[in-house]
């Protein structure tokens, strides 16, 4: 069998585990909330700048607090994406390649 099936985590360990798939389901939900967290700062900051009425919630939105809102966010996702790729399968040609190129040769002919 190739490479890419024998290797495959997702059909040998996600969709038999239970608390694995679980895992990746709360993974995407972190990055669903994370990105809705963002769009839900952002757009209140647009509209506490446009609009007169929405000024009473710039004393929340200060630059610092929005920048760590922001960060604590990206931050967040990007481990839930990283955790979530664990699951599925990761060694492509490519990395195998690098890989492969790192061996040094054994024989005497190059």
């Amino acid at each position: 069998p190739p490479r890419s099936v024998v290797l495959d985590r997702k059909s040998q360990f996600l969709d038999i585990v239970p608390d694995a798939q679980d895992v990746v389901r709360n993974c995407e939900r972190i990055m669903k909330s994370t990105r809705l967290l963002s769009t839900f700062v952002l757009l209140a900051k647009v509209l506490t700048v446009s609009w007169a009425k929405a000024r009473s919630l710039d004393k929340f939105l200060k630059p610092s607090m929005l920048a760590g809102l922001l960060g604590i966010s990206s931050l967040a996702s990007w481990l839930a994406k990283k955790l979530k790729r664990e699951h599925y399968f990761k060694y492509t040609e490519e990395l195998r390649r690098k890989d492969m190129a790192k061996i040094p040769s054994v024989w005497l002919d190059k």
